[in-house]
């Protein structure tokens, strides 16, 4: 009688670039993660419209003291869940509505997420492989620019990250686990966790990334490392089911109740509405299929320009694997899912490459052998540094050639800092390629350093001049003194919540249709009207308060001046 084959790999050495210690990958990503939220909390305020946004219904919430139906202005939002404004909240209960709590939430969850990596990894592949590896995902994450940056952005994606990683160490430990015993049950009420979070962080968006990876067990549950040898896929699609179930449950505890609350339009929103319109036919960020295919060398870079990468992930080896089936089957399944929905961002994949920083870590720290990488593995990479660099530059001196801007359809904010950030690319590039001429494991820490330095140094050049153009506070703080006066206030054309939080507005600001802002001054004596424009009022036009708002010109007027100028908005 013969004994069944094995279906995990052999163990191979270690390569050697990835020699490095663990403590130091770990020690390093650590630094950066502090670095970018740092430099993020002082180049750059709130962002218009998204960041200000979800704080305008963070804000709603503190205010009247309502956790169960989200609102801005003064009207039930269905467009996001409540996870991100009851988190913002809680701390609030302590703190006070701090807006540095706020915008520490997110980094947080990244970090929460980073740490969660490092557990995934340690589950997948025990022993000194999946050490390795866990201790490298959370840096090679970080070194993606699109991750780093929203690391540090008031949205969604760390919180649907964090989720997804709870939902993917329930699902290790249910696979790992004989049916009906103490570590099943557990595995599968974490896999529903992840998902119930997931739904209450950004909606049914979350089944995309945990479903496939739970329907398609038997592709990659058999071939965990000490994993057990028999499995009953009976059992595991009807703890699949059941546990959907679970985490369903665990959304609608809050959707139904708040629905009810809500309105027939907030419950039919919350319920159907938001994600079949997204789905079938977006009624925002439509785009093509092939859309996230074609932008996938800038979401992935450098990795994707990286060609030791491609060979890593290219040994035959590493396939049969179970663990990095799970992480392949996972990113790349909800990529696709992802590509066919009508609906697209960049920043909607973030969430994914976390556990596929994870999969090239996996590759990279062992199983998939050596990985030979030579000096000219990094020239792409050195090369988009250069050119970064070179069109700054050309930039900051078509500005002093200029009297004035030199693109008109380009903010002149982006000119002003380009001299300084040209040549700190151009350094950098340097820099990398001089790291070419060490060992190997120092290419690796330099390639992985290259994204989180570019926004290091974008935050320190060219964002605090862009500051005056994203800054909502100024005019909010003239907003709120004219509220506590007494006075209404509108904004001539849609309001997305701009200055709620940074005016800590108490009432809701009406929104008035091009042609109708003297009929709304006439109907509310003593009202202010807010504008944006292309271009200023000209003289003898003089508004009660003028800033830059996006590339606009943002005015306030109260009827007097209108009249005065003899304006009609």
């Amino acid at each position: 009688m013969t004994a069944p084959p094995d279906p995990t790999p052999p163990a191979t050495p270690v390569s050697s670039h990835t020699s490095v210690s663990p403590r130091l990958w770990l020690g390093l990503a650590a630094l950066v993660w502090l670095a970018l939220v740092v430099a993020a909390l002082w180049a750059r305020p709130l962002l218009p419209t998204a960041e200000t946004r979800a704080l305008a219904v963070a804000w709603e919430m503190w205010r009247d003291a309502g956790a169960l139906v989200p609102h801005l202005n003064g009207q039930p939002y269905p467009h996001k869940p409540p996870l991100l404004y009851w988190l913002i909240n809680a701390g609030w209960l302590v703190l006070g509505p701090l807006e540095t709590w706020a915008r520490l939430v997110p980094p947080l969850a990244a970090a929460a997420s980073l740490v969660l990596t490092v557990a995934l990894g340690r589950r997948l592949w025990p022993g000194e492989t999946g050490r390795r590896a866990g201790a490298m995902a959370p840096l090679l994450a970080l070194g993606l620019p699109l991750f780093a940056l929203f690391a540090t952005v008031v949205l969604f994606e760390m919180l649907l990250a964090v989720a997804l990683l709870i939902g993917l160490l329930g699902l290790v430990a249910a696979a790992r686990a004989p049916p009906w015993r103490g570590a099943w049950f557990t595995g599968w009420g974490l896999w529903a966790l992840g998902l119930g979070l997931g739904v209450l962080a950004k909606g049914p968006v979350i089944t995309l990334m945990l479903l496939p990876a739970a329907l398609a067990g038997p592709l990659w549950a058999g071939r965990l490392a000490d994993g057990p040898p028999h499995r009953s896929w009976l059992s595991w699609y009807g703890a699949t089911g059941l546990a959907f179930a679970a985490g369903a449950g665990l959304a609608l505890a809050w959707a139904i109740p708040a629905g009810l609350a809500g309105g027939p339009d907030y419950f039919n929103a919350i319920l159907w509405g938001q994600t079949e319109g997204r789905i079938t036919d977006s009624f925002a960020h439509r785009q093509p299929l092939w859309w996230y295919a074609a932008l996938s060398p800038a979401l992935f870079f450098p990795w994707l320009l990286w060609p030791p990468a491609w060979r890593a992930l290219g040994r035959r080896c590493l396939w049969r694997d179970g663990g990095a089936r799970l992480l392949a089957i996972t990113g790349g399944g909800a990529l696709l899912l992802f590509s066919a929905i009508s609906g697209k961002q960049a920043y909607y994949i973030v969430p994914l490459m976390v556990p596929l920083a994870l999969l090239l870590a996996r590759a990279l720290a062992g199983g998939a052998g050596d990985v030979r990488a030579g000096r000219v593995a990094t020239v792409l990479p050195a090369v988009v540094l250069v050119a970064l660099g070179l069109a700054l530059l050309v930039a900051d001196f078509q500005l002093m050639a200029a009297s004035g801007t030199p693109y008109p359809w380009l903010p002149e904010w982006l000119f002003r800092g380009a001299f300084v950030a040209g040549w700190a690319s151009l350094a950098l590039a340097a820099a990398l390629l001089f790291a070419t001429r060490g060992s190997r494991r120092l290419q690796a820490l330099a390639l992985t350093l290259v994204g989180p330095a570019v926004l290091l140094i974008l935050h320190l050049t060219i964002l605090p001049q862009a500051r005056p153009a994203y800054d909502t506070a100024p005019a909010a703080r003239f907003l709120a003194a004219a509220e506590a006066a007494g006075r209404p206030i509108a904004r001539l054309g849609e309001y997305t919540g701009e200055f709620h939080f940074p005016g800590r507005l108490t009432r809701p600001v009406a929104e008035v249709a091009e042609g109708d802002g003297l009929a709304w001054l006439a109907a509310h004596p003593g009202g202010l009207l807010v504008t944006m424009h292309r271009r200023a009022a000209e003289p003898p036009a003089e508004p009660l308060f003028r800033g830059r708002y996006r590339g606009r010109i943002l005015e306030i007027w109260d009827a007097d001046a209108l009249a005065a100028a003899g304006l009609d908005p």
